[in-house]
């Protein structure tokens, strides 16, 4: 059943195979019936799908093939071995959900103030936020200019801009630091002055600090672009598997082919949790350089902290011994000529008579 489109829903505690005893269409012209098993082929429960209906209930999950298009499934038999070309056999599993952040494009835009833009699309890699504002009254389907403001400080300077905009056509391209975003207008094509729009970049991976003068480093990432699993995106109606090296679901692959009995998948995940393993070590090894990058910078610092305090040492601190030599000898003198001025001032004119 490769390349048939359908959705799970609900929630299952072990891998369930589904088989089918007939051959038969989904959605069935008449009730068909399924079967499914929770215990690797030991026990099974019979179902049945009723004429029209689309969606497989499993003990609590629902699988559903509401496409459009029709699904022929091949009746299994239960006495021969559990490969595809006995029949159709289904397995649902457990999967890991990744519901962080990430920092996929296109990054979200949002309008504020009445306005006719029908759409917005954004592309590029921005810094961060980026505030655009129309500075003045222009018609995007006549051949002119349209003016424009931008800011990626949020608002403390703006840089300025200019549009094309040309007859037949709704769409300008506003060019601003890191990108563009492509803005349709609908109705008259007019856009007023004052309106503006914020586009708003998916960072999750993008969190840094100043680690020493002018050097930023990255110190956050998105899980998904680690560990793997599902993700449901903005904008997407159902989560899918994230591409790529994925360990959560190759992991997920080995456990319901151990579950269910099925050799030749175990062989598949295990083949498949090598490139898992190598696409884990890799990021690990992208940690342990950051790590080593702070380690380093911290005895730059240390270093420099060191010569600073030598230095300050070499011009405050003094020698103890010589300033004690010092101050004894004008404590004598001062002593010597205290005496001397104390016995000049007892004698009187009758001492030279």
């Amino acid at each position: 059943m490769d390349g048939v489109g359908f959705k799970v829903d609900g929630a299952i505690d072990r891998t369930a195979m589904i088989r089918f005893p007939t051959n038969g269409t989904i959605p069935p012209a008449a009730p068909l019936d399924y079967e499914y098993s929770k215990d690797g082929g030991e026990t099974w429960v019979t179902g049945t799908l009723a004429a029209g209906a689309t969606a497989l209930d499993i003990d609590g999950a629902q699988v559903d093939f509401a496409d459009g298009i029709p699904v022929n499934v091949v009746a299994f038999d239960p006495l021969e071995s559990t490969t595809p070309a006995n029949g159709t056999m289904l397995y649902v599993r457990p999967t890991a959900e990744y519901v962080g952040d990430d920092d996929d494009a296109p990054p979200e835009i949002d309008i504020y103030g009445e306005h006719n833009i029908t759409s917005t699309e954004a592309s590029g890699k921005f810094p961060g936020n980026v505030q655009i504002r129309f500075d003045s009254n222009a018609q995007v389907n006549t051949d002119g200019e349209l003016e424009y403001s931008y800011s990626s400080d949020n608002g403390l300077t703006w840089e300025t801009g200019k549009a094309t905009t040309s007859v037949g056509s709704d769409d300008i391209r506003i060019i601003v630091d890191g990108g563009y975003v492509d803005v349709e207008v609908g109705g008259d094509g007019t856009l007023k002055a004052g309106q503006q729009m914020v586009v708003r970049p998916n960072r999750a991976s993008d969190i840094g600090f100043e680690i020493t003068g002018d050097e930023f480093m990255d110190v956050t990432s998105s899980g998904k672009d680690i560990f793997g699993g599902i993700y449901k995106g903005k904008g997407d109606s159902v989560a899918t598997a994230v591409e790529g090296a994925n360990i959560f679901e190759t992991v997920s692959d080995l456990i319901a082919a151990a579950e269910t009995n099925n050799s030749t998948g175990c062989g598949a995940a295990l083949d498949e949790l090598k490139a898992a393993s190598e696409h884990l070590l890799s990021k690990l090894a992208g940690v342990g350089g950051k790590s080593n990058r702070v380690s380093l910078n911290i005895s730059i610092l240390e270093t420099k902290s060191d010569a600073q305090k030598s230095g300050m040492s070499a011009a405050e601190d003094i020698d103890v011994t010589a300033l004690m030599l010092k101050i004894t000898k004008q404590q004598m003198s001062y002593q010597a000529v205290a005496q001397s001025s104390s016995m000049i001032m007892k004698m009187s004119i009758m001492d030279y008579m």
